[in-house]
């Protein structure tokens, strides 16, 4: 679980970041930031609705994933409010093929520093 000052947990924060038009897609996955003042945490929020899979069981196990990858990064990512939206092929990728997708987008939306 990340820290509470590092999600968001607010339906008016996650519109915010939805309604961002910077945006970030692979096969499996969209991201999408809004920046925030210096003075802040970054916050992020992970999406994975019933369109992925109807099976509870794999869309948490999608979550649990990104959220142990995003651990890691965490000290890493400067001030934004970054919502990782999962997408249905991100179904059948391993943990490895996860974590380098999320890794590869942050670096190509500028989010991760290389």
């Amino acid at each position: 679980m990340l820290p509470r000052q590092n999600r968001l947990t607010k339906r008016k924060d996650y519109q915010k970041v939805l309604c961002s038009k910077e945006s970030w897609k692979s096969e499996g996955f969209l991201i999408k930031k809004k920046s925030l003042p210096a003075n802040r945490c970054p916050r992020l929020g992970i999406i994975v609705s019933t369109k992925v899979s109807k099976s509870a069981v794999k869309r948490n196990l999608i979550k649990r994933r990104l959220r142990e990858i995003v651990k890691d990064i965490l000290p890493k990512l400067p001030f934004y409010d970054i919502a990782i939206i999962a997408l249905p092929p991100s179904v059948g990728l391993s943990f490895a093929q996860t974590k380098k997708e999320i890794i590869v987008l942050l670096n190509k939306s500028k989010i991760l520093p290389i």
